[in-house]
């Protein structure tokens, strides 16, 4: 992933051209329940240019996806954001308790909700206090 410099304020981006390497694989955990999935994602998020009055980028972020498939067409996954992050140029964490409930209503269109908290932060290096969305998937 790759990501521009577009925004116009400070607070609405960090202003510098950011590299997203990702790795990340799956396995099936039938064992705790038929269809359940663990998906461990790793992200390391740097920057390669930009505007030099902002702080260069250095962080690791980590997704633990536990996906669990429940009756109806509902599944509930723990953790579905990369929201885990290390940041290394200043050596700080934030840790996230994150939970989306989705249901696919028809073969081709599913709804999800997410509520996500954090559970640990460094001073000064907090993402969000609270985060809730909703999303809308069309397959194909």
């Amino acid at each position: 992933q790759v990501i521009l410099p577009t925004a116009t304020e400070d607070q609405m981006g960090k202003g510098k051209v950011q590299l997203l390497p990702t790795i990340a694989w799956k396995t099936a955990m039938n064992r705790v329940c038929k269809g359940s999935l663990f998906i461990p994602l790793l992200r390391y998020v740097f920057d390669i240019g930009g505007s030099d009055s902002r702080s260069h980028i250095s962080e690791l972020q980590v997704n633990p996806i536990f996906h669990i498939p429940l009756p109806d067409g509902w599944s509930v996954r723990l953790w579905s954001s990369p929201d885990f992050k290390y940041n290394f140029m200043d050596n700080k964490w934030f840790i996230p308790a994150d939970v989306v409930a989705s249901r696919k209503l028809t073969k081709r269109f599913g709804i999800a909700f997410q509520l996500a908290a954090p559970i640990y932060h460094s001073e000064d290096f907090k993402a969000y206090d609270w985060k809730a969305e909703t999303r809308f998937g069309f397959y194909y």
